[in-house]
């Protein structure tokens, strides 16, 4: 969990343009197993983790007090928009989701939604790609 002074903690401000939403990173650890997946209003998500953007740096007692409640396991940064993906032990989607909204000091907080690609590139070079086309 964030603390005064350690690294890539966001000290709050106006998002820019470039910083809307979470990003969407080859980071962030996908689903493998069925039972890695919830549904979080209607959408297919991670199961048990959230990202999450601090308005504020949180006081070593604040931190400690949202690690405790989300029985957090997992906390590390992601993308670079000052995004961190938080996976708790516990916790559904829903209730992390609804324990971090509760901390005045967090600025945004998403679950981690499991995109699905729609349509293959256009690129006429997809095809010699091999690592960008996974089926399994």
């Amino acid at each position: 969990m964030p603390k005064q002074g350690s690294q890539s903690v966001p000290s709050g401000g106006a998002k820019s343009d470039d910083q809307k939403g979470p990003i969407q990173s080859s980071e962030i650890i996908l689903a493998r197993d069925p039972a890695e997946i919830e549904v979080y209003r209607g959408e297919r998500v991670v199961a048990r983790q959230a990202l999450v953007k601090f308005a504020v740096t949180l006081s070593s007692e604040r931190d400690a007090l949202l690690h405790y409640l989300t029985d957090a396991d997992e906390y590390r940064a992601v993308g670079g928009a000052g995004w961190f993906l938080m996976h708790s032990r516990s916790k559904t989607a829903a209730q992390l989701l609804e324990t971090v909204r509760s901390f005045p000091e967090i600025a945004s907080v998403e679950p981690n939604v499991i995109m699905k690609l729609m349509t293959l590139p256009n690129d006429p070079s997809f095809p010699n790609q091999w690592a960008l086309q996974n089926t399994g």
